[in-house]
């Protein structure tokens, strides 16, 4: 399998889930006090050969409003019945933010659940590629209690910027929103849908002299992944969000600093990468 990436502005992101944010969702499902009431089972994504799927990508950085538009074609490119990979644009560079991730790793599926061995890449100018491995990352499951959590990943990263300790505490959450048995996305209407999403949250640090350790991003979700899947579909829609608000007291301090060059780095990054089914082949 081919590790792809996908960059946009200034981040590249990989990347996994979040965000409820249910934008043109018609909910026929119901609630009961946060308790899935609509349990489903069967396949949420169809892994046999000539397997595909088309999308339409945009990718937009809020803080300017540039918007850039692309596609994506996601095929299967080790067919299995339970265990299967993807790969994407003939083994090129993906668009799509949640198609980056499910093309980075081996995925596993039951009639219930679908889950991921591989790594999240996500980077930020000045500080090399942030690599987070996982393994049984759940990226669905139907029977799971609606806003229930379904895996976690936590650890720490150490690097070295122009000669400054920096260290990286991260948190990586996949969480089961709800299950739909009708909900519009992408101006069509589809029947029996599991909605998941993915959380990476960050602490970073940087070392200095006679200062100690200071915040340069505090604790944050900088990548929120949010997820449509559909029974016999796979993936429909997927909106990834990435926030990053650097410590503005921190930054003031770098840029006082003769031995460390801050001007590449930005204070604020909000971008938005929405992928949309546009067609699909399925066996």
């Amino acid at each position: 399998m081919k590790l792809t990436k996908q960059i946009f502005f200034s981040i590249f992101l990989l990347l996994f889930m979040a965000s409820c944010t249910d934008d043109d969702a018609n909910d026929s499902n119901g609630d009961d006090d946060g308790m899935q009431v609509n349990p489903l089972s069967g396949d949420f994504f169809p892994s046999k050969a000539d397997n595909e799927w088309n999308y339409d990508v945009t990718s937009k950085d809020n803080t300017t409003d540039e918007t850039i538009n692309a596609t994506d074609r996601l095929f299967v490119d080790t067919p299995n019945e339970t265990s299967f990979e993807l790969d994407v644009n003939d083994n090129s560079i993906s668009n799509g933010t949640m198609n980056s991730v499910l093309t980075n790793g081996i995925l596993n599926k039951t009639d219930t659940t679908l889950s991921a061995n591989g790594q999240l890449v996500f980077s930020i100018d000045g500080l090399e590629d942030i690599n987070i491995p996982y393994n049984n990352a759940v990226l669905l499951n139907t029977q799971a209690p609606d806003g229930s959590e379904l895996s976690t990943f936590m650890g720490t990263i150490n690097q070295t910027v122009q000669s400054f300790p920096v260290t990286i505490n991260y948190t990586l959450k996949t969480n089961h929103i709800k299950n739909w048995t009708s909900i519009d996305l992408n101006g069509q209407s589809y029947d029996e849908v599991t909605q998941a999403n993915f959380v990476l949250t960050m602490v970073i640090d940087i070392a200095l002299p006679l200062v100690g350790n200071r915040p340069i991003i505090d604790e944050q979700e900088t990548l929120v992944i949010n997820n449509y899947y559909g029974k016999n579909i796979g993936l429909i829609k997927s909106e990834a969000d990435t926030t990053i608000t650097l410590n503005s007291e921190t930054l003031m301090l770098l840029q006082s600093l003769p031995d460390i060059d801050v001007s590449q780095i930005p204070e604020n990054i909000s971008t938005q990468n929405t992928q949309n089914l546009t067609s699909f082949t399925v066996n």
